[in-house]
């Protein structure tokens, strides 16, 4: 297949030749291998594969191990590349995995390129863990109880707000402008986009992903125009956390990029109702003059990072549940109801404060607005930013649609 690897060994181990030719004779034929008893009572076959830009390097030298061997894999990727997980038989993100085999595996190491460009910030994520809510005296109902987060994964996160002039492009029209009843404030190529759905959002998403090569992380079987009644906007969405494409951040992955390190109300290492600083890194209602500015005039988090606080709130993929009590691990908030009682009934988070509201809603653990936030409406001041990064969520709790396809489209 083109861009796939064999794997690669470790400098403890040669794989010869005759070696390699197995491995391709029984990767192509593995059930013929099977049928001609090429496995001996008490042997399974164990078959590691790459795809993209990356290696593996394994611990032992055939195709062919005892049952209940340990074995120990080890994915590589080059320059520019990112390892994404394994896939097939196993499916992990950790770089480096020693397993017990039981049984015939096959297995895929994925690789795919790093963005370029310089316009997202890479976070270190990957086996961290942070304190996410909070549970200070400043903190409403829905941010505690504050509990601990731990990440499988890194990530990457737009360094700004997505743009007018970048929404346009992909998109073909600039809602901040359609949809802003003739006022010019705010509005220009470098200003934040707002007055967008979260669908909207989810479909600039994809339409990003496509645009550079990436895998598209939405799917759904039609979108419902505005002129017709349908249970979905996106009818029988899905979000595929474990391909690595453009989409919107989880909360936790929000709140870990927006805190940059940090354990105090706001990133820039100040508690609330202390606001000093916070003119320096945010507009928001004491500064802003009741407008949405243009990204990146304030001072970045730790991790390069503007206006993760203040401008514009921003979507995520989440919808606004309670949270858990106990320590979690790449949580993607509640999924433990059918998909049309969220979208009839719940709210998305909308993260980071706005222009328009004041301190207390620019602390790092704020879940929400004022207002509610339904996943179909559209304000001045809630835009996006998009993240790169894949992971297996807990599958058991993700909710599936099988409604069948009602719009007619």
């Amino acid at each position: 297949m083109t861009g796939e690897k064999l794997f690669m060994p470790t400098p403890l181990f040669n794989i010869y030749q005759t070696t390699l030719v197995s491995l391709i004779i029984c990767q192509t034929l593995f059930l013929q291998c099977s049928k001609n008893h090429i496995l001996e009572p008490g042997q399974v076959s164990v078959h590691v594969t790459a795809t993209g830009g990356g290696r593996v390097n394994v611990s032992f030298s055939d195709t062919v191990v005892d049952a209940g061997s340990k074995i120990t894999l080890a994915a590589v990727a080059d320059t520019q590349s990112v390892f994404l997980g394994w896939f097939g038989s196993l499916r992990s993100t950790m770089d480096s995995l020693t397993i017990v085999v039981t049984e015939n595996m096959i297995i895929e190491a994925q690789f795919s390129p790093a963005p370029q460009g310089g316009q997202m910030a890479q976070v270190p994520s990957k086996t961290k863990s942070f304190t996410m809510g909070s549970a200070s005296a400043a903190a409403s109902p829905e941010e505690k109880p504050a509990h601990a987060v731990t990440f499988s994964y890194a990530f990457y996160i737009d360094k700004n707000e997505t743009t007018q002039s970048r929404y346009r492009q992909l998109m073909g029209a600039n809602p901040s402008q359609a949809r802003a009843l003739g006022s010019a404030y705010g509005v220009g190529d470098s200003f934040p986009v707002s007055y967008v759905t979260w669908y909207e959002a989810a479909l600039f998403c994809n339409a990003r992903s496509r645009s550079e090569g990436y895998d598209t992380v939405y799917s759904f079987t039609a979108v419902c125009r505005d002129d017709q009644q349908c249970p979905y906007v996106l009818e029988n969405l899905s979000i595929h956390y474990d391909r690595f494409g453009y989409r919107l951040p989880t909360e936790a992955e929000w709140e870990f990029a927006c805190r940059a390190g940090t354990s105090t109300d706001y990133s820039w290492g100040a508690n609330y109702p202390d606001t000093g600083g916070t003119g320096d890194h945010a507009w928001f209602v004491d500064n802003a003059g009741d407008s949405v500015h243009r990204v990146g005039l304030k001072k970045p988090n730790a991790l390069g990072v503007f206006d993760m606080e203040g401008n514009v709130a921003e979507w995520v993929d989440d919808w606004l549940g309670a949270y858990s009590n106990t320590a979690c691990i790449d949580p993607i908030g509640p999924t433990n109801r059918p998909f049309q009682t969220f979208e009839d009934s719940l709210q998305r988070p909308v993260r980071g404060g706005t222009y328009n509201l004041g301190s207390l809603f620019l602390r790092s653990s704020c879940r929400k607005g004022p207002y509610d936030t339904p996943a179909k409406i559209y304000d001045k001041s809630i835009g996006f930013r998009c993240v790169l990064g894949a992971f297996f969520p807990d599958t058991s709790k993700i909710f599936q649609t099988t409604q069948l396809d009602t719009s007619g489209i």
